[in-house]
């Protein structure tokens, strides 16, 4: 594995090329046809290696959509909190088409430590993913 110097202390994993959108702007090319992910004892690995290696002060998890990972995503953001990490995730909030969806899903990023969360929203994610979500997501 390779790892690249880093600037700022910030650490970022595309976690994923799966997507459930189809952004026609999309630099990582991520869709819902692609499968690759990322798996908890990789990201892990890393991890310990650039903790171990350069002045990491935050783990951003990133993608295509990095909510696709499951508890393999959860189990990684509680390993960063008990390392001291700050961690960010970037995601479109499929997942919260209800307040309840919403709220289980936050409640959940908040017990494993998440230290920020930023929406993908704009008009080219808006047919894949409706801006009700975006508000359910931050109330």
């Amino acid at each position: 594995m390779k790892i690249t110097p880093l600037k700022n202390g910030v650490f970022s994993f595309v976690t994923t090329d799966g997507c459930t959108a189809r952004c026609s702007h999309c630099l990582m090319n991520c869709t819902p046809n692609k499968k690759n992910k990322l798996q908890f004892e990789q990201m892990q690995k890393c991890i310990d290696q650039v903790v171990k290696d350069y002045d990491v002060k935050m783990i951003v998890f990133t993608g295509g959509e990095s909510t696709l990972l499951g508890e393999d995503l959860f189990r990684t953001i509680r390993y960063c909190t008990l390392k001291f990490l700050k961690t960010r995730l970037v995601t479109n909030a499929f997942w919260a088409s209800s307040l309840e969806s919403a709220q289980r899903y936050i409640e959940k990023f908040r017990s494993v430590g998440l230290t920020e969360i930023n929406f993908s929203v704009d008009d080219y994610h808006e047919p894949f993913v409706p801006l009700e979500n975006i508000r359910n997501a931050w109330q």
